[in-house]
């Protein structure tokens, strides 16, 4: 159940940061308020349907946001991730292999 907390947490996070209302996203993603406001508040893990369109509806990526302890902002990058990750999905193990050697190279401590 990490991955939900973790959603839970990163959802929560997020709506905050850019002062986003349970209303306002019950609006945009046809879920009812009060199941998002049990999800950010973490009393409930989403379905995979709900965690899908309350991310939809914020242009976020849903698997990205169950990475642990995001910011605002990585989360806000989450939908350009999403997509490069189902490109990655389509790399020869070669081709991963560079990309995984470039992503280390620029995320090393100095």
């Amino acid at each position: 159940m990490r991955f939900a907390t973790n959603y839970c947490q990163n959802l929560h996070t997020y709506m905050e940061a850019e002062s986003i209302t349970t209303n306002a996203l019950a609006t945009k993603s046809g879920i009812s308020q009060k199941t998002i406001w049990v999800v950010k508040a973490n009393r409930t893990k989403p379905t995979v349907t709900t965690a899908e369109a309350i991310a939809n509806a914020l242009g976020l990526d849903a698997r990205v946001m169950m990475g642990d302890g995001l910011t605002a902002d990585q989360l806000g990058r989450s939908a350009r991730i999403g997509r490069l990750l189902d490109k990655m999905l389509m790399l020869k193990p070669e081709q991963l292999k560079s990309i995984q050697t470039i992503v280390e190279s620029m995320t090393a401590e100095e």
